[in-house]
């Protein structure tokens, strides 16, 4: 609440717990989050007729965990043997999720790591892969193999996979980035919207991609690039954008520590 102190607004609390009939999708989605964000929209188009959106955000600024995750795993991993690498996978593996688990609560809660089995193993199944595009794709899929499913057939060719993007864009989480703008941001998280939105009558816009260009146009500090030093030097803050503007009399930008993202 407080971050919303400055601009001023208006907040307003529902609770529901009735099942909604209709979410307004004619095609299977699997994204779980397409019912709460169909009860924010039909919440918000009672108010209003148009409403801004943050989406973007996430890939315009580096937000994902998993650009932090492909970035910080294979740097080690660049430098070392495969064979060694496929060596550690297998002593991670040979411990039981469970143990990490219960070695993980032994840890002061505030530097407990969740699901520390979980994550351990999939550690474990991301330094064996061969580069950190490979580290990406495994990240974002949720079947490793979906040619398996269907005898006979083969995965549809997407950006993803596209062999000419590491020599258009050298870095990798600018790689990273752009692909989830290609893919996941227009597939997923801008569908769901929507949808979500439109069924109610809602309009949403999505602004952050505007903000930048604002931003952009009015100061060389904003140049390609510059977001990794800004968003990876402190994983644990959020960087205002609007603070990052030139500014008459400006002073360092204001940050916040991040307390998670439903």
């Amino acid at each position: 609440m407080k971050l919303a102190d400055n601009p001023p607004s208006a907040h307003r609390v529902r609770v529901t717990q009735s099942p909604i009939a209709d979410l307004g999708y004619d095609e299977p989605f699997a994204d779980s989050s397409q019912i709460p964000t169909h009860v924010v929209c039909a919440l918000t188009r009672k108010h209003v007729t148009v409403a801004l959106s943050g989406d973007g955000g996430d890939e315009l600024l580096a937000g994902y965990n998993r650009y932090r995750w492909a970035e910080r795993i294979w740097k080690p991993m660049a430098r070392t043997h495969p064979g060694a690498r496929r060596l550690a996978a297998a002593a991670i593996r040979a411990v039981p999720t469970g143990v990490y688990d219960r070695l993980g609560r032994m840890v002061r809660e505030s530097h407990r790591v969740r699901q520390l089995g979980h994550k351990a193993h999939r550690v474990a199944d991301l330094i064996t892969l061969p580069d950190v595009d490979a580290i990406y794709r495994r990240l974002v899929s949720h079947i490793e193999s979906p040619a398996d499913f269907v005898p006979g057939r083969h995965e549809v060719c997407t950006p993803v996979w596209n062999e000419d993007l590491h020599a258009l864009v050298p870095d990798a989480i600018d790689r990273m980035r752009y692909l989830d703008m290609r893919t996941y941001l227009p597939d997923d998280i801008l569908t769901k919207v929507d949808r979500a939105s439109m069924v109610v009558g809602l309009e949403v816009r999505v602004q952050i991609e505007a903000a930048w260009h604002d931003l952009q146009a009015g100061s060389d500090r904003f140049q390609y690039g510059l977001w990794n030093v800004l968003m990876f030097q402190s994983w644990q803050q959020t960087w205002n954008l609007a603070s990052l503007a030139p500014a008459k009399g400006a002073t360092e930008p204001p940050i916040r520590t991040v307390a998670g993202h439903a």
